[in-house]
């Protein structure tokens, strides 16, 4: 079976939390089943510029819709851990600023729902052609992708049969923001109160979007893995 593996923190890559641990052992457990499994993981600079990861381009601009009409761009590299084929979704707006783990402990509602959309936009874009069965995303950072998933690929050949899991580390700290930046980030999908806060958890389950989602709520913690 296809899986990709959608996370923000990849053990050696970068890692703040057992996430990155969790999503590297996932990856490994995977394969040993012989499933073909991938990973996506924003291009942190830290990652992108570090010689031990052999990290090479595999497209230079994809064109990511975002709010009102506007477009943005992205590019994707790729590296290998330890037999798994890496996706290093970036763009020169975002993520720059991640120098090393401790920089991604921050509330930033646009740079991720942007790595939501360009993951999908990526999986139309890549060749040879490469579509998962199944996507996992892994804590708040990619729960918007079954929305976009159902709101804005429904009709697409190559992923509209995808599912998706969700699995929600530390519930606890889920992070809020703002409605308005939200229901920017989210194209008009939302239907929410303007001036309420939101977390993207939330939204996504609040709207009954998600396509063939499984939620799976699992806590962990720094000093103990899942």
């Amino acid at each position: 079976m296809r899986v990709l593996l959608v996370t923000t923190e990849l053990a050696p890559f970068v890692a703040v939390s057992g996430l990155g641990n969790t999503v590297k052992v996932l990856s490994k457990e995977l394969l040993r089943l012989r499933h073909d499994v991938r990973i996506a993981v924003p291009c942190y600079p830290m990652v992108e510029y570090d010689a031990r990861y052999n990290v090479r381009p595999v497209l230079d601009k994809i064109v990511v819709p975002w709010a009102g009409g506007k477009a943005k761009h992205a590019f994707v590299k790729t590296a290998v851990l330890e037999g798994v084929p890496v996706y290093l979704v970036g763009s020169p707006e975002y993520f720059r600023e991640v120098l090393d783990s401790g920089d991604l402990c921050r509330k930033d509602w646009e740079s991720y729902t942007f790595f939501a959309r360009a993951v999908l936009e990526a999986l139309k874009a890549v060749k040879p052609r490469w579509t998962p069965k199944v996507i996992h995303v892994s804590s708040w950072h990619g729960d918007l992708i079954p929305v976009y998933l159902n709101a804005l690929h429904r009709r697409d050949l190559n992923l509209k049969n995808v599912a998706v899991v969700a699995t929600t580390h530390d519930i606890v700290s889920q992070d809020e923001f703002e409605f308005q930046a939200t229901a920017d980030a989210i194209y008009g999908v939302g239907r929410a109160e303007s001036g309420k806060k939101v977390s993207l958890l939330r939204t996504a389950k609040d709207y009954e979007l998600l396509y063939r989602a499984a939620w799976t709520k699992a806590r962990s913690c720094r000093q103990q893995e899942i």
